[in-house]
């Protein structure tokens, strides 16, 4: 069975860091390359090497951040969806206005 080398998991863990800031600035794209990077090393482990307790420490620091990375973008895509309603809201109001 393949997993994971040290060095991937500390890429992967870098990775995570990088997403979370680029979505914490709003940068989209960035945001979507990195996570597109982390995906490929994520699901192509390297190696053959068993778990030992450094990979298990790096593997729960990874579980950390990808339930980071879940919760900010379930924060942002609520508040974007929130931001659609209030446009939506003001066009309808500007609307209203200009027919008066």
């Amino acid at each position: 069975m393949q997993r994971h080398s040290h060095a991937q998991l500390d890429q992967l863990l870098t990775l995570s860091d990088q997403m979370l800031a680029a979505l914490g600035e709003g940068d989209w794209a960035s945001a979507l390359e990195l996570d597109r990077r982390r995906q490929l090393l994520l699901y192509n482990p390297v190696g053959t090497e068993a778990v030992d307790s450094r990979q298990r420490d790096l593997l729960n620091a990874l579980q950390a951040r990808n339930e980071a990375l879940a919760v900010l973008a379930a924060r942002m895509l609520s508040t974007a969806t929130g931001s659609l309603r209030d446009i939506k809201a003001g066009a309808r109001a500007s609307q209203a206005y200009s027919s008066v």
